[in-house]
């Protein structure tokens, strides 16, 4: 393995020794296996979260979610092949069908028009209720498995509660943990249940999630597996001999960031594991990791699984002789994806609900002989206890303000991404998925989620979160406005998306004007920004670098960026006497050397933003000092920067008569106008025309950078 690195100008592996996933078209057979043509249940890109089962007599069902002007609805379509509406609300999301031994076929859903309240209904027959079967405001990511005793459901609240139901309730919670993402499935001697849940422990590259299992019961206690890293998303798996197989993604096995494939067997409280060699090769390329597994057992007793890479889909086939390599079902590679697949084999056909690149396809998969489990190996607690963080300047704060989850177009779920900053020692983060990307809109449940799991954060001591989002339309020189970071002050945000309501920069300007609102452009030297619909009380700031590079003028830079022609740099913007401050954030989609472009293998370690704001720093403070432009960002290290003139700092105004005396400490270059004055120590005086001006410093720290907000000058 390489190791993560997080100095600067280092080179990104070669891939000889990467991961290879092996095309799979449709009508083609690899390894055995042929692919069928996809079936389509309803086309189109508001389609979300497909869910698939097969009865008792080999029908198959397919539910999933999609938006419908300002609602959402959950589809089904049944054996047939007949589409009907199952439920309408403001929220409705979250659908998972599962078939009885007795015929019948259940779907649970969440939805409400205020709150989120989990649902369950059969099916298979007409005009059945639906009954709501949750007490919590706000419920989330119910499972389902149907037995001769009829259906078990189990899913998570705002609490951080487990429910799990068969006929009446059993709760397992506590604020002191996060519990996300359970599953069920039925032993011979009863349900069993799991969920990932996250530690609270800091100095880590990566977020602490371990695997907790429970049988249900109001005296039976959960049971944990420790290990270092990140194993979640668990996908259950009852054997015939009794034991439980467990499908989760995981960090440990890959060294970190890039997460795999990986089973879990607990066997009446023993553990064991199996893990994917694969997982430890070089991940490269746009389509990195093996993430939300589903899992199946085939006629032959092997598995099938399918997990979503970082923009494409992929199916794995385990035996007694290990795995086959992943094969791709990917037809185009960037793009989001939703993070739930769903796969189930009957016969010699394994069914998979996928969301692709524009739409719901449901893949018809016939498969070879696949017998026999991987050698799985005892597992034993194994505890990381994190490294001291590094040591903080007194009112000083640092944090990410730009980072992507699964919901949009990186990897992992909304709150591994906000738990690694947190892990990482940062004193603040935003999650920033898009609001419409490359075929795919942030639905409103998805933004209901962020906007609950971004709260969850904010409440923990020392460390703030900001609600946003990023704002997307084409690059400038395909028409469009560029992308742009939307922070908000409160905690009800609203989602203005370019696709729905707000499609240029004058339309965005209009619609946060009656919120307490500011956005920043970014990566720039590559979209482009708008300079000519600029608005001062609403573009408060510009993030000058990323993984995508520097965004701060054209030509050499001190680091490089994805550039084009086209004034959109930061000195652009000062050369025409336009006021903003600096942001740093990281842009980290979860690619290592972010497919190829990246200045290190860390994408979570390429910008920073640095503020001043006196302990406890909470919401409201932060972005006072964010709209104020009182920041500074950097290359990804923790520098404080400084710049004054007189008692001015960084992102204010002030007048000048004919010399303007700037100071800080120690070398650093100086930037008149979005132009290079010279590199000084300790300060200058400069004798500048009269007329409006704008100042800041660049300095470098061991390999690092940072960048002052400018300070905005009259010189009379």
């Amino acid at each position: 393995m390489v190791p993560l690195l997080i100095g600067m100008g280092c080179t990104a592996p070669k891939a000889e020794d990467a991961v290879v996933r092996v095309p799979l078209e449709v009508g083609a057979t690899v390894l055995g296996v042929t692919r069928g043509e996809p079936d389509r249940p309803v086309p189109g890109t508001s389609n979300e979260a497909p869910t698939v089962a097969v009865d008792t007599s080999g029908g198959v069902w397919v539910a999933w979610t999609a938006r419908w002007e300002d609602d959402e609805v959950i589809w089904l379509q049944d054996s047939q092949g007949l589409t009907r509406e199952i439920a309408v609300a403001k929220l409705a999301s979250n659908p998972r069908i599962a078939a009885g031994p007795d015929g019948s076929v259940w779907l649970t859903w969440v939805m409400g028009d205020e709150g989120r309240h989990v649902y369950l209904q059969r099916v298979d027959l007409r005009d059945t209720e639906r009954q709501r079967i949750s007490h919590d405001p706000w419920n989330a990511h119910p499972a389902l498995v149907v037995g001769e005793d009829g259906p078990h459901l189990v899913w998570e609240t705002a609490s951080r509660t487990i429910v799990y139901f068969h006929e009446h309730t059993i709760g397992l919670g506590g604020l002191d943990v996060l519990r996300r993402r359970p599953d069920i499935a039925l032993l011979p001697d009863g349900p069993i249940v799991a969920w990932d849940e996250l530690q609270w422990t800091r100095g880590r590259v990566d977020p602490d999630y371990d695997l907790v299992v429970w049988r249900p019961g109001e005296k039976n206690e959960p049971q944990v597996l420790r290990r270092p890293g990140i194993q979640a998303a668990p996908d259950l798996l009852a054997q015939p001999d009794g034991s439980l197989l467990i499908a989760c993604h995981d960090s440990e096995s890959t060294g970190g960031i890039v997460k795999w494939l990986r089973l879990f067997r607990w066997d009446a409280g023993e553990w064991s594991s199996w893990e994917d060699p694969q997982a430890s090769l070089e991940h490269t390329g746009e389509n990195q990791g093996a993430e939300f597994p589903s899992i199946a057992r085939t006629r032959d007793g092997g598995l099938v699984a399918v997990t979503r890479g970082a923009h494409g889909h992929q199916v794995h086939l385990l035996s007694a002789s290990g795995a086959s390599a992943p094969l791709d079902l990917t037809r185009s590679v960037w793009g989001a994806r939703g993070w739930r697949q769903d796969v189930i084999v009957a016969g010699d056909t394994a069914y998979i609900a996928r969301r692709a690149r524009k739409e719901n396809l449901v893949e018809v998969l016939k498969l070879p002989a696949v017998s026999g489990l991987p050698p799985f190996s005892p597992v034993e607690d194994l505890v990381d206890e994190g490294a001291p963080l590094p040591s903080k300047v007194p009112g000083v704060v640092f944090g990410d303000v730009h980072m992507h989850s699964a919901l949009s177009d990186g990897t992992g779920p909304p709150d591994e991404i906000l738990a690694r900053a947190w892990a990482r020692g940062l004193d603040f983060a935003v999650l920033t998925d898009h609001d419409t990307i490359v075929g795919s809109q942030l639905s409103p449940s998805d933004h209901d989620e962020i906007r609950v799991v971004t709260d969850w954060f904010d409440h923990l001591a020392g460390f703030t979160t900001l609600h946003g989002y990023e704002w997307t339309t084409p690059p400038t020189w395909r028409e469009g406005s560029g992308h742009r970071n939307v922070y908000f002050s409160g905690a009800d945000p609203t989602l203005h998306s370019a696709a729905l309501g707000a499609p240029d920069t004058a339309a965005l300007n209009a619609a946060l004007a009656e919120e307490q609102a500011f956005t920043a452009p970014h990566h720039s030297s590559w979209t482009g920004t708008d300079w000519a619909n600029f608005d001062p009380s609403i573009q408060r700031q510009f993030e000058i670098v990323s993984v995508h590079g520097l965004s701060e003028m054209p030509g050499d830079q001190v680091i490089g960026a994805r550039w084009h022609e086209g004034g959109s740099y930061a000195s652009d913007g000062l050369a025409a006497g336009l006021v903003f401050g600096f942001l740093g954030g990281s842009d980290g989609h979860g690619l290592r050397w972010h497919h190829g472009i990246g200045r290190v293998e860390d994408p979570w370690a390429t910008g920073l933003t640095g503020a001043r704001c006196s302990d406890p720093c909470g919401r409201g403070a932060l972005w006072a000092e964010m709209y104020a432009r009182r920041t500074w960002a950097t290359s990804g290290a923790r520098i404080v920067a400084e710049l004054r003139i007189g008692e001015v700092g960084p992102g204010e105004e002030t007048v000048a008569d004919g010399e303007v005396s700037l100071t800080w400490t120690g070398t650093a270059t100086l930037v008149r106008d979005g132009a290079v004055l010279g590199e000084f120590a300790d300060g200058h005086v400069d004798r500048a025309p009269k007329g409006a001006h704008s100042y800041y410093i660049r300095i470098e720290r061991d390999g690092h950078y940072a960048w002052t907000s400018p300070i905005f000058v009259e010189v009379r």
